[in-house]
């Protein structure tokens, strides 16, 4: 299912991914695509806190 949570909230294996595009010469930009609304915690914060933590999660992923 595509249910659009923060990274590290799921099952996927970021360091692994990163060194998957690292082998293929990936360059390109790094997007997240979530929702505030996919998990019950996320709603509890209010829009900058829940942004803030995508920045975090997303600069997280671009340093492995």
């Amino acid at each position: 299912p595509d249910i659009h949570i923060l990274p590290f909230d799921g099952t996927l294996d970021y360091a692994d991914m990163m060194r998957r595009l690292d082998k293929v010469g990936y360059d390109g930009s790094l997007m997240l695509e979530v929702f505030n609304s996919s998990k019950p915690e996320y709603m509890e914060l209010d829009e900058d806190e829940f942004l803030k933590e995508c920045a975090e999660r997303i600069t997280k992923i671009s340093k492995m």
